[in-house]
């Protein structure tokens, strides 16, 4: 595994970039220092938990990413299908949506994950 760049996981040649997928998204914590880390299908990795369930470890590290250099992106269809420790450390909501199939995509961006973009 590199020192460092882009990581990347459920895109397998889609992007025209130097990627290299990882194994498991649920250690992206264990990923080199200062790396750009895309999950797709985030909902897959971080689903909700039990309400008083022990917070995990993939949960956990987003408290401190920062101290390693990681950028995180998680591409989910809704962010509620999400682990809320997790959800409670992002710090920004891209939406996209594109009507009817039609060529025009529209793009929002939040602070904070958003329950319902749309509204």
């Amino acid at each position: 595994m590199p020192n460092s760049g882009s990581l990347l996981q459920g895109f397998p040649k889609v992007l025209q970039a130097e990627w290299v997928e990882f194994e498991d998204p649920l250690k992206w914590y264990e990923l080199p220092l200062n790396a750009i880390i895309v999950i797709d299908e985030a909902q897959k990795f971080f689903r909700i938990r039990p309400q008083g369930s022990q917070v995990p470890e993939y949960a956990s590290a987003l408290e401190t990413m920062r101290k390693q250099g990681h950028e995180l992106h998680c591409i989910t269809q809704n962010p509620e299908l999400i682990d809320l420790h997790f959800r409670n450390l992002c710090n920004g909501h891209i939406h996209y949506v594109r009507g009817h199939q039609g060529k025009v995509v529209k793009r929002w961006r939040f602070e904070s994950p958003v329950k319902d973009p749309l509204k």
